[in-house]
């Protein structure tokens, strides 16, 4: 039995020549559904049918893709997903990374001005010993001549302990002329032990602070 009457079913040669069109132009897949539709057999055996029926007229049926295509294009999609994915992590990485804050990175944190030492009295006075970090210091002060003095003498020193003006030397904080005076001045030591010694002819008061 010729294998294109298999079963009693048989084409027009309208519909073999519309397989064969399909198949020619790589649309293999479309001219098996076609003939299954036609026939009503499995799509297994409409694809040996037509396979067949392309041989006997010296031609191979092909599909759009080639094989080999067909098997890269799902190996592509992977490997695109992949980098996607790749991506997505690096991002994510990142964006945490950002908001984690640097190992050496200095965290800052407000100072503020902290009073160490309040001194007040009239001419030359030598305070007790205050301890200084190394941060910025400054000297908050006013002071007042003696009436009928003519000039101010105001000299404030911030000495290293252990150490003494007369012998060491040493150089004022402040030095003041003025009859009547207040402000502040900023001043830095190394961390340490220190003691304030004032000359002055008159009253004053002065207030040490540091930034903690």
């Amino acid at each position: 039995m010729d294998i294109y009457t298999a079963k009693k079913i048989t084409l027009s040669p309208e519909s073999w020549d519309y397989v064969e069109a399909l198949c020619k132009t790589g649309k293999k897949l479309e001219a098996i559904k076609f003939y299954r539709l036609k026939t009503g057999l499995s799509i297994k055996e409409s694809k040996v049918q037509v396979e067949s029926y392309c041989l006997k007229q010296g031609f191979i049926a092909k599909d759009s893709f080639p094989k080999s295509l067909k098997i890269a294009i799902p190996i592509i999609g992977f490997i695109i997903l992949i980098i996607i994915i790749g991506t997505c992590s690096k991002s994510d990485t990142e964006s945490v990374k950002m908001l984690q804050p640097e190992a050496n990175k200095p965290i800052m944190v407000n100072k503020t001005w902290t009073e160490i030492l309040h001194f007040k009295g009239n001419g030359m006075k030598k305070s007790k010993i205050i301890h200084l970090t190394g941060s910025e210091s400054k000297i908050v002060y006013s002071y007042k001549a003696n009436p009928g003095a003519g000039m101010g003498v105001f000299y404030v020193y911030v000495m290293e302990a252990g150490t003494q003006l007369m012998k060491d030397g040493g150089i004022p904080e402040i030095m003041s002329t003025n009859e009547d005076d207040q402000g502040e001045s900023s001043f830095q030591k190394d961390e340490g032990d220190y003691y304030i010694i004032v000359n002055s002819v008159g009253g004053w008061a002065l207030s040490i602070q540091e930034l903690r």
